[in-house]
């Protein structure tokens, strides 16, 4: 199975880990934030900021869903049985479910309601700080971690989460708003990091990107610049985020 398409529910701390990415990825087109209500009309005039930028996220209702092939369930515990009603138009013959919210038995919820061919076992670990429709974390530095019950083997299913999930998380465009967060190194243990240069070119660009995700341990970060107008590539360094003074 592939997976084009997804629709999220859930905007808070852990919701605004995939948004940007998965919109990015899989395209405007191919993703949409489930809301209604008052909700629906702050995120459609408000939008939400995720470190430093203001999103604009594509909104569908729960009455107009339609099937698609990834649905990210990232509410509140309090909010999982709304959130099990609102996505039942979203869930299609091969549609699968993560639930990455904190909850002991929130899959066996899900499950309840559409059957476990169509949900995965998932939580996430990520350091948030959300206040005021505002957020702001390293998107580099967070792990989801999902897959069948039993694990001997991956699925089908898991492997096409897995596919989807490597496109969103092992590389990375820096918006030009966080460079000032960020700063890289020639070697992996260094004890002197330069800043990242801005250009007014706007075919200049950096990426940063996971190296070895599958392995056990701390994942190195590779800091690359993009000239797009001579589709070069320069691999600059180790990238890391900047220590803050307390």
């Amino acid at each position: 199975m592939d997976i084009k398409n997804a629709a999220l529910i859930g905007l808070g701390a852990m919701g605004v880990f995939f948004a940007p990415r998965m919109e990015e990825h899989l395209g405007r087109e191919n993703f949409c934030v489930i809301a209604e209500g008052e909700r629906k009309e702050r995120l459609q005039t408000k939008g939400v900021t995720v470190n430093g930028v203001n999103y604009h996220f594509p909104i569908c209702t729960p009455e107009d869903g339609t099937p698609t092939d990834l649905i990210i369930m990232a509410t509140k515990d309090l909010g999982l049985a709304q959130a099990i009603k609102d996505i039942e138009k979203f869930v299609g013959p091969d549609t699968q479910i993560l639930c990455v919210m904190n909850g002991v038995n929130s899959e066996e919820q899900v499950a309840a309601a559409y059957g476990w061919e169509h949900v995965l076992y998932s939580y996430m670990r990520m350091s948030i700080v959300m206040k005021n429709g505002k957020a702001d974390f390293d998107p580099y530095w967070g792990k989801i971690y999902f897959g069948e019950k039993i694990n001997e083997t991956l699925s089908g299913r898991v492997e096409a989460v897995k596919e989807v999930l490597d496109t969103l998380c092992l590389f990375k465009q820096i918006n030009n708003q966080s460079y000032a967060d960020y700063e890289y190194s020639e070697i992996e243990e260094s004890k002197q990091y330069k800043d990242i240069k801005a250009y007014e070119d706007p075919d200049v660009r950096y990426y940063a990107c996971v190296v070895d995700k599958n392995r056990a341990g701390a994942k190195p970060k590779l800091l690359f610049k993009l000239n797009l107008a001579y589709n070069e590539w320069f691999e600059l360094g180790h990238l890391r985020m900047k220590q803050k003074l307390k």
